[in-house]
């Protein structure tokens, strides 16, 4: 059930995301950029580094990318300050920015449009601390790069903070599959969209709603509970529509 909220979550600032991103500019987020360069070599564990790259055969352009790197710092790092200011600085590049503050429930994690069954999963904890800017490829505006970090304190103490980046290329969420070679594909794959479509605009209205809701009552939190439950049942249709094709999905 949890596993499925946090899903919910990731989902719908996607499909959110997706309306602005056509009318989103294509520029580099560079003061983002050059933290992550400098957290990486002060700071960065290189054991930790993990990196995967998918090109096209027929003509080498990329197709996505995924690069993670964790790192350890002190707890008054001014690194960390300056990706905070990164982040806010290059906010007008990007399409979608998200900040988590330590103590908040919601995890997070993108889905990757090209994999249906391969998520990355960001923010995995209530204590640490998540910044995220999304932004279109300079080279092709077509693939979304992802900017991402976390941290959190270490758990040996010691004032220190532990944390991982994330950089990450894929198609953009809000842009069609590209065509199938395979003429009874399309015919599948466009009843699961209109399927998909349909389950996402229910949950950003849910979603929409929540945010409408206030904590203060236990009404609120009543509400907010019966709202949640519609949007796992929602996930589970998902999740069963996905299932039945023979095929993986492009979300």
């Amino acid at each position: 059930m949890k596993r499925l909220f946090f899903m919910m979550i990731g989902l719908c600032c996607v499909f959110n995301a997706g309306m602005a991103a056509e009318a989103a500019p294509v520029d580099s987020p560079k003061h983002v950029m050059k933290c992550f360069a400098d957290m990486e070599q002060q700071n960065g564990i290189p054991s930790s580094v993990v990196k995967n790259t998918k090109k096209n055969p027929d003509s080498g352009l990329l197709e996505m990318l995924v690069k993670t790197l964790e790192f350890r710092c002190a707890a008054d790092a001014p690194i960390l300050g300056e990706i905070r200011d990164a982040f806010a600085a290059d906010e007008p590049c990007g399409y979608q920015t998200v900040h988590i503050a330590p103590g908040e429930e919601h995890k997070f994690s993108i889905p990757i449009p090209e994999d249906a069954m391969m998520e990355i999963k960001i923010r995995t904890d209530r204590e640490q601390e998540m910044f995220l800017l999304n932004v279109k490829n300079t080279e092709n505006p077509k693939l979304r790069d992802c900017y991402a970090i976390t941290w959190q304190p270490d758990k040996e103490g010691n004032n220190m903070m532990t944390g991982k980046l994330f950089i990450v290329t894929s198609r953009r969420p809000d842009l069609p599959a590209p065509a199938q070679k395979d003429t009874e594909t399309p015919k599948t794959e466009s009843k699961m969209d209109k399927q998909l479509s349909k389950y996402h605009n229910l949950l950003a209205e849910i979603r929409i709603s929540i945010n409408k809701i206030g904590d203060n009552t236990a009404a609120d939190r009543k509400q907010k509970k019966r709202l949640y439950k519609q949007m796992e049942k929602i996930m589970n249709d998902m999740s069963k529509t996905i299932s039945s094709y023979t095929y993986r999905s492009e979300y």
